[in-house]
């Protein structure tokens, strides 16, 4: 019973800290998401232009969740920690191996990236941020958490794929460790990419029968991720 008392202390202690990562994780992917459609819809920014406005700021955000796989190395959040580490990383990898150097951020593919990363990331910090203190998150919140990463998350894969494909020819000349290095993340991505995707399903099952009120059993509730 202690032990148990202790560690519900110390998830409730982690609350703020959490609230302000989820806050401005969330803040900082619609920043992202702005400049992107300011970008494309507005200023008319070649692929490279926009790289160039939105790189450091994309940069910060995107390696601020480090965190998370910290999170779940040291039990701060209920998140598995092998799909975690896989989301976090690919996407580190993605950007700062491929996109940061070569042609990739001349393609049409890294507005999409960024573009299907910042439609995932803000609703899904923001449910975060609110489900840490109440189980009623608004409806249509929980509605884009759980429902738009069947077209975001293979629009963000594919996009992914494509810059790592376009980045083989710059890395054979000036980093040949890297062009190998990115043969082997494309063997990762055959079993990651499924594993990732069928989890995300398996969490939207269960938080559709957590808010009907049905009973979810343990293993699954654990999957929840921050």
């Amino acid at each position: 019973k202690r032990k148990r008392k202790e560690k519900i202390s110390g998830t409730d202690m982690s609350k703020p800290y959490l609230l302000a990562y989820n806050l401005v994780s969330a803040a900082g992917w619609a920043y992202i998401l702005y400049l992107t459609a300011q970008a494309y819809f507005v200023d008319n920014l070649s692929p490279i232009q926009f790289w160039n406005r939105v790189s450091t700021p994309l940069k910060i955000v995107q390696s601020l969740a480090i965190l998370e796989i910290l999170h779940s190395l040291f039990g701060i959040v209920r998140s598995p920690v092998v799909s975690t580490i896989a989301q976090v990383s690919s996407r580190l990898v993605v950007l700062w191996m491929f996109i940061n150097q070569g042609p990739a951020a001349q393609s049409i593919f890294l507005y999409l990236a960024v573009t299907a990363w910042s439609l995932v990331e803000v609703p899904r910090y923001l449910f975060y941020a609110i489900n840490l203190y109440t189980q009623n998150v608004p409806y249509p919140l929980f509605f884009l958490r759980y429902n738009q990463f069947y077209v975001l998350y293979p629009l963000g894969i594919t996009s992914e794929l494509a810059l790592i494909y376009l980045s083989l020819d710059y890395l054979k000349i000036h980093n040949i460790i890297g062009y190998y290095l990115a043969f082997a993340i494309f063997l990762l991505y055959v079993p990651f990419a499924p594993y990732l995707y069928t989890h995300m399903i398996s969490q939207r099952k269960g938080a559709y029968a957590r808010r009907r009120g049905d009973a979810v059993p343990t293993s699954k509730r654990s999957s929840k991720r921050n």
